[in-house]
């Protein structure tokens, strides 16, 4: 085994960076078998967000109505007064609660949890490192995700370096909407960027995401004139959205000019939207009447992508 090269403990200890989830066994963000770590924070607002828990910075609380067993004990122990009875069952005002976790600490049947947890890097290298012996032997690796990774970017370059000693293949997710000098200092640290394209026009991006695409568009670029890392655009598939046929071939042939040989096609899943009531969003969030792709629509998607000659991976 190669020894590893020096680093710095009290780095290991201190710095922090705030994780909302850590899935093993993944095998669609990046090759092999995975271990993702999602990152807390994002810079953009997509209206069909399928992870509305990775968008605050800060940490939050969830409540599942399902696993309530309405004995009002967290009523009681919020000193805030964020918590009230209705003949639904309890309410939570996300503009009272001070997120003093107060009413988690004696929710005895965890309906209240706590979404986002501080952690060091040395406490995220030692659980991505519990499965590199899979990694090994499917030549998977470690992906960051979010959120948006890169927002927390002294934490994720320490995570990033301290993979890279344990020689463990590293992959990040990004929207792309970050300085590219900030990405310029990631790059010597991964092997692999999946780079989410959300639509190839800046004023329909800045509808539903709250953000041009300029950035993100000239970002790719450079990426693929200037660095040898491999990268992979990852395009959600929303319909009435950004699923009309022509607006995906002009973007498929438009990675393909970059150098694309892959890309990968993301149906929107209906999983996110009991998500936004557990945290307090309101429906409204999300673009009314949003709806899943059936197979034909993504079929038909795929088969655009492969014109322009992209192997076409659903899923990622």
């Amino acid at each position: 085994m190669r020894s590893l090269a020096p680093f710095d403990p009290k780095m290991l200890r201190e710095l922090k960076g705030l994780v909302f989830d850590i899935q093993k066994f993944c095998v669609h963000d990046g090759p092999g078998i995975r271990t993702v770590v999602f990152f807390k924070g994002c810079n953009l607002r997509c209206s069909w967000c399928q992870n509305p828990e990775s968008i605050s910075p800060e940490p939050e609380i969830a409540y599942s109505r399902v696993q309530c067993i309405q004995c009002g004990v967290c009523l009681k122990a919020c000193p805030h007064n964020a918590i009230t009875s209705s003949p639904e069952g309890f309410v939570r005002h996300r503009s009272l609660c001070q997120k003093c976790m107060a009413c988690v600490q004696v929710c005895s049947t965890q309906a209240l949890r706590t979404v986002g947890q501080w952690m060091t890097v040395g406490e995220v290298i030692k659980k991505v490192a519990e499965d590199s012996i899979f990694y090994e032997n499917s030549k998977g690796g470690v992906t960051f995700s979010g959120g948006e990774p890169t927002l927390q970017f002294n934490f994720l370059k320490a995570v990033l370096e301290e993979s890279g000693r344990r020689h463990f293949h590293r992959a990040l997710e990004t929207n792309g909407y970050l300085l590219w000098k900030r990405l310029l200092q990631l790059l010597p640290q991964l092997e692999l960027i999946l780079f989410d394209l959300k639509h190839l026009h800046s004023r329909v991006h800045e509808r539903f995401t709250g953000a041009g695409n300029r950035l993100i568009r000239m970002n790719l670029e450079r990426l693929a004139k200037q660095s040898k890392v491999n990268w992979i655009p990852r395009v959600p598939l929303i319909p009435g959205l950004n699923d009309e046929l022509k607006h995906l071939a002009h973007l498929g042939q438009w990675v393909k000019g970059l150098g694309a040989k892959e890309i990968h096609l993301l149906p929107y899943h209906r999983l996110g939207e009991s998500k936004l009531g557990e945290l307090g969003y309101p429906p409204e969030n999300l673009i009314p009447g949003i709806r899943q792709p059936s197979e034909e629509e993504v079929e038909k998607a795929g088969q655009v992508l492969r014109q322009a000659g992209l192997t076409v991976i659903i899923g990622g």
